[in-house]
């Protein structure tokens, strides 16, 4: 992998990252609670929407900035 430089990495990427971890953590974390509630359903539904935006939100990260 190598070394990181965290100096060349802008703001508004690393902001990025940051809110996008938090709402799909959010999410994700709404779904698993929703799955011991019974509601397995709507658990499952919370927890692949926040995983597939989640991937979608890398693709288009790494094609915009990278």
């Amino acid at each position: 992998m190598g070394e990181v430089d965290f100096k060349v990495l802008p703001w508004e990427l690393f902001l990025y990252g940051v809110f996008i971890f938090l709402g799909l953590g959010s999410v994700f974390c709404l779904g698993f609670m929703r799955i011991f509630q019974g509601r397995v359903r709507m658990g499952v539904t919370l927890m692949s929407v926040s995983v597939v935006v989640f991937f979608v939100s890398y693709y288009f990260v790494n094609r915009w900035y990278f």
